[in-house]
C-alpha cells in the first residue's frame, strides 16, 4: 500500500506554472543583488566620474562605441533615431534666460546636467536627454518655451520610456520625479542645505514600472539607501488617470525589488511642483540677503521722550 498525498498551492498561486515563475523571478532577483553587491557597484560615484570623463574626452572617442551592452544576451533590435530640432545660438541663450531667470536655477547645477548630456537646447525649446548604456539616446522630452503652446511637455517621437533622464548625484540617495526642471530645482535646495545632490531619475505614474526593466536602472536601485518618489500635484502629471493611491503601488513595486523602504514625498501645500518650490526658497533667500544689507534707517517722524513728568520732543 502507498500513501497519496494532497498539495495544496500557496495563497496567492494559480498553479504550478505560476510557483516556478515566481521561484525564478525571486533567484533572479537575488543573484543581480549579490553581484551588484560584489561587482563594487555600491561605490558607484567613482564608477559613473570616469565614465563621463571617457565620455567627454575626445581622445577616447572610441570608448564610446565600446562599451558593452548591459543586455548583451537580448537580442539586438535597431531602435528608431531620435531627432532633436535644430538649435542655434540665440535658442540656447532664450533656454538659458528662461532656466536662470525664471527657474532660478544655479550655474553650477546647470553645468552638471550640461555635461553628462542631461539637458539639450533647441529651436523648439528645452529637451532632457535619457540613453542607454552605450551612450546612444533613447528617450527625449521637450519642453516647449511657447507661451501659445498648449502641450508644453511632449516625448519626441522614437522615445523609449525603459531608459529613462538620469541626473547624476550621490548613488546612496535615488529619488524619481515628473520632469528635468524638478530634478535641477532638486539639486539646488540638496546643496543649499550642504547636502550631496541624489541622483535623481525622470520618471512619474506608470513610467516607474516601465524603466525597472533596465538592468541599469535596477542596479541604482539596488546602490541606493535611500528611495524617494516625488508626488506630482494631480492637475501637472502627464497622465491624468494616475491617482494618489497609484504612487503607494509604484513604491511596493520598488520595496519588493530591493528589500528597502520608499518614500512617497508630497509637496507642501500650495506649492505647485518642487521647481516652484525651488523658486520660492531662492525668493525668501534673495530678500532677507537683500534686508540684511539695508542701513538702519534713521527715525522719519518725532518721537517724544518723557523727562520729569514732562513729554519731550526729541
Amino acid at each position: 500500500e502507498k500513501r497519496v498525498i494532497f498539495y495544496t498551492l500557496p495563497d496567492k498561486m494559480k498553479s504550478l506554472a505560476e510557483c516556478n515563475a515566481a521561484q525564478f523571478e525571486h533567484l533572479k532577483s537575488c543573484a543581480e543583488k549579490k553581484n551588484v553587491r560584489e561587482a563594487g557597484l555600491l561605490n558607484e560615484a567613482k564608477t559613473q566620474t570616469t565614465k563621463e570623463k571617457l565620455l567627454n574626452d575626445p581622445q577616447e572617442k572610441s570608448f564610446k562605441n565600446n562599451i558593452p551592452s548591459m543586455d548583451d544576451k537580448k537580442p539586438t533590435i535597431k531602435q528608431p533615431d531620435i531627432q532633436l530640432p535644430i538649435g542655434a545660438s540665440n535658442d540656447a541663450l532664450d533656454c538659458l534666460i528662461y532656466i536662470y531667470e525664471t527657474l532660478r536655477i544655479s550655474k553650477n547645477t546647470l553645468s552638471e546636467a550640461e555635461r553628462t548630456g542631461f539637458i539639450r537646447y533647441t529651436s523648439k525649446g528645452i529637451v532632457f536627454a535619457g540613453y542607454d548604456s552605450q551612450g546612444q539616446l533613447r528617450n527625449a522630452t521637450l519642453h516647449s518655451l511657447n507661451p501659445d503652446e498648449q502641450m508644453k511637455r511632449t516625448d519626441l517621437e522614437g522615445s523609449d520610456k525603459k531608459y529613462p533622464q538620469i541626473l547624476p548625484g550621490n548613488p546612496k540617495s535615488l529619488w524619481f520625479v515628473g520632469s528635468g526642471f524638478e530634478a535641477l530645482a532638486l539639486h539646488d535646495m540638496a546643496k543649499r542645505k550642504d547636502n550631496d545632490p541624489p541622483t535623481v531619475i525622470i520618471a512619474s505614474g506608470s513610467e516607474i514600472s516601465e524603466c525597472l526593466d533596465n538592468s541599469e536602472i535596477r542596479q541604482k536601485l539596488y546602490s541606493a539607501e535611500n528611495i524617494v518618489i516625488g508626488k506630482e500635484r494631480a492637475k501637472y502629471r502627464k497622465n491624468r488617470s494616475f491617482k494618489n493611491s497609484d504612487y503607494k503601488i509604484q513604491a511596493e513595486i520598488i520595496e519588493k525589488l530591493t528589500d528597502e523602504k520608499v518614500i512617497v514625498y508630497t509637496l507642501p501645500d500650495k506649492i505647485k511642483s518642487l521647481a516652484d518650490y525651488n523658486i520660492a526658497q531662492f525668493e525668501y533667500m534673495k530678500s532677507s540677503a537683500e534686508k540684511e544689507k539695508e542701513p538702519v534707517q534713521e527715525p522719519c517722524v518725532k518721537e517724544k521722550e518723557k523727562d520729569n513728568g514732562f513729554e519731550m520732543e526729541m
